[in-house]
């Protein structure tokens, strides 16, 4: 994971900042689109590799609240044997 993180981390870094909002020029050439166009897609696979990672946490955190409510369960059941198991005990030896 810290792979990715990494990966993300020098894919952002290699970006040049975002141009202001506002008229493009005349002169577009074609190297320029190429270039927007791949550093576009650069962006999109930061992006993507971003919500992988997000939903990779989210399903690790989903595993862990899981795994904590099947072990509550487990102790609720048991105490409830075991509060039958003690009343049943107590009601047996009436006096």
């Amino acid at each position: 994971m810290d792979e990715l993180i990494d990966k993300i981390k020098a894919t952002e870094a290699a970006l040049p900042p975002r141009a202001k909002p506002g008229r493009k020029s005349k002169s577009a050439a074609e190297s320029d689109t190429r270039e927007k166009k791949r550093l576009s897609l650069e962006r999109n696979r930061a992006a993507a590799m971003r919500c992988r990672l997000k939903k990779k946490k989210e399903i690790d955190e989903l595993k862990n609240r899981v795994d904590k409510y099947e072990q509550q369960n487990q102790q609720l059941k048991i105490f409830t044997i075991t509060t039958f198991f003690f009343n049943y005990t107590i009601r047996s030896y009436r006096f």
